[in-house]
């Protein structure tokens, strides 16, 4: 298991890139979920909540981080 130090900065930025692609999955969610493809939607909904797990593991702290990419 390779752990990894990860800056405050580091942090920040990862959070919000998985934020924004977390936001981005959403809506696809939506769309699909609004036309009525229903089981495409849960596969983007799901990896909306997978890359909201990840921002927020940034933001609490580098430990945190480093267990959610090593489990």
């Amino acid at each position: 298991m390779s752990w990894r130090r990860y800056t405050k900065a580091d942090r920040q930025r990862i959070a919000a890139d998985y934020e924004q692609s977390a936001n981005r999955a959403q809506k696809i969610a939506d769309r699909l979920a609004a036309s009525g493809k229903t089981t495409a939607a849960g596969i983007h909904q799901r990896a909306a909540e997978e890359r909201r797990e990840v921002a927020e593991a940034a933001r609490e702290s580098s430990d945190r981080l480093n267990e959610y990419f090593n489990d």
